[in-house]
């Protein structure tokens, strides 16, 4: 199973996630808040490996408060084409961000498990706002999140805090 390291946003971008998230639900569509997990929040995926040791925990920990709190600024949607897709709003990659994300998989160095869409170069920070959506639903979902605002809109906000998901214990923790 994986585990990850993942950025958390202020009260104002999470409060925005969760209201697209409803917006599928309500329309019937795959959404986030389907995810029934205590654990499942807003979040941009740092770095994923298949272990990762308190070590590392501590290797980022330290590179995490040096950068922390830092500006975000969340663009418009955007999907992953796959069997099904994802669909997410774009975060849009600053330097500051990307030299977060280059510092940390540097800690993460040689570990297993780490995906080539992960790494420095290849990597697109992005806030999921759905999982699983076949092809012939995606202009339903562009539609309901049409229905809420510009699908284009942007926003600015802040990460505060990061945190640590093991998926075998089913746990978080901030770091």
């Amino acid at each position: 199973m994986v585990q990850s390291i993942e950025l958390l946003a202020d009260e104002s971008i999470d409060d925005w996630i969760w209201t697209q998230w409803r917006a599928l639900e309500q329309a019937g569509l795959p959404s986030q808040v389907k995810h029934g997990s205590l654990t499942n929040w807003p979040h941009v995926t740092l770095a994923v490996a298949d272990s990762i040791s308190t070590a590392v925990d501590d290797a980022v920990s330290a590179r995490v408060a040096q950068a922390l709190p830092m500006q975000m600024q969340v663009g418009g949607v955007i999907w992953f084409p796959g069997r099904r897709h994802v669909v997410a709003r774009a975060v849009i990659a600053s330097d500051a961000l990307l030299g977060l994300h280059s510092g940390v998989s540097r800690c993460l160095a040689g570990l297993e498990g780490q995906g080539a869409r992960m790494a420095p170069g290849a990597w697109t920070p992005h806030l999921t706002l759905a999982r699983g959506v076949r092809t012939e639903q995606l202009p339903q979902v562009i539609a309901a999140l049409a229905e809420m605002e510009d699908i284009a809109a942007e926003r600015t906000g802040t990460f505060t805090a990061c945190r640590r998901w093991d998926s075998n214990a089913r746990i978080t923790w901030e770091l």
